[in-house]
């Protein structure tokens, strides 16, 4: 998360941890996965045949405070990632990791609301 914020170049400095700062993001991410362990099981035990599916549901709550801890303004986002494992699927199925498509989808997120930022007079 760090690496986004720097390359937005519109931070000075980006530290983290519970430094002061002109401009504070606080980013609060609670990761849920709908996943059945039973199903996996099987999966795994017919050699990807009977395909197994998760769906995994993040939410991110960004918010920007002034140096007084003051909140200037608040954006929450809901990102949804729906994995398929069957083994007729691995001939189209991208050979990458699933944390990779995942941590595009956090980026774009966060992209998005250094925009809308921009554009509500967040950083001034």
């Amino acid at each position: 998360m760090a690496a986004i914020l720097k390359d937005s170049h519109l931070f000075k400095h980006v530290k983290t941890g519970f430094d002061t700062g002109d401009l504070k993001l606080h980013i609060f991410i609670v990761d849920t996965y709908d996943t059945n362990i039973l199903w996996k099981l099987i999966c795994g035990l017919s050699y990807l045949i009977i395909p197994s599916y998760e769906k995994r549901d993040v939410s991110i709550k960004y918010q920007f405070k002034d140096n007084n801890d003051i909140l200037l303004k608040e954006y929450t986002r809901r990102v949804i990632f729906h994995d398929w494992i069957h083994l007729f699927l691995f001939p189209v199925m991208p050979f990458k990791s699933p944390l990779i498509a995942h941590d595009r989808g956090i980026e774009k997120v966060t992209k998005s609301v250094l925009a809308e930022a921009i554009r509500d007079g967040v950083f001034k």
